[in-house]
């Protein structure tokens, strides 16, 4: 891959990842309701998954890929730039790709989830949000809780994956579904902490 290729496919994925989903915008059950030509096109399902699990390899296996300088490095920043000063309604747009981002650059992701936290406007509480749809209710803080339980399963991490679960029950204000951050620490999630390596599924 030629650095030109390489700067194209960092692009995409920053222009892909941080496209805000449009039903951010729409209020309780009109998510499960969706007229034709409501919403702006999308990107395919698959593209992003491509870019995602891409961007995953030069975190995981930077030595692999022989021709590319510093991989881990350049995971670190992209994950970074799309997650710096993330807004509520980024957060909420990207509520299914955590565990990937989370395995692209642990530590960056961390660095954003307590930002998340930490800034007045605590953007992160869009994930708290509960949609009511056509069979059952949606809620969009599953995939951060995964995340952090991997990232938990590993010693280098474990602390602050624990204290970041700790401070989500702490501003948690309940929902419909019984996945709540108290049961990551506390729960059945918290029996699946262990010996954690890239790639483990």
């Amino acid at each position: 891959m030629t650095a030109t290729q390489l700067g194209r496919f960092e692009a995409g994925f920053h222009k892909v990842l941080s496209a805000r989903n449009p039903r951010f915008s729409l209020a309780g059950r009109e998510t499960g309701f969706e007229r034709e030509g409501q919403l702006s096109d999308e990107v395919s399902p698959e593209l992003r998954h491509g870019l995602i699990e891409t961007m995953i390899a030069l975190g995981v296996y930077p030595k692999a890929a022989r021709f590319i300088d510093n991989g881990s490095q350049r995971s670190d920043r992209a994950i970074r730039k799309l997650l710096g000063g993330a807004d509520a309604e980024l957060w909420w747009s990207l509520s299914d790709d955590f565990c990937h981002l989370a395995e692209a650059s642990p530590k960056a992701f961390l660095d954003a989830v307590e930002d998340g936290l930490d800034s007045a406007a605590q953007p992160i509480m869009s994930l708290f949000r509960s949609d009511a749809g056509f069979m059952r209710w949606t809620e969009y803080l599953s995939d951060l809780l995964w995340a952090l339980e991997m990232l938990a399963r590993s010693p280098e991490f474990l602390r602050r994956a624990a204290l970041l679960l700790a401070r989500l029950d702490s501003v948690d204000p309940g929902g419909q579904w019984g996945n709540r951050p108290e049961s990551s620490n506390t729960g059945p999630a918290s029996t699946r902490i262990g010996a954690w390596r890239p790639r483990d599924g």
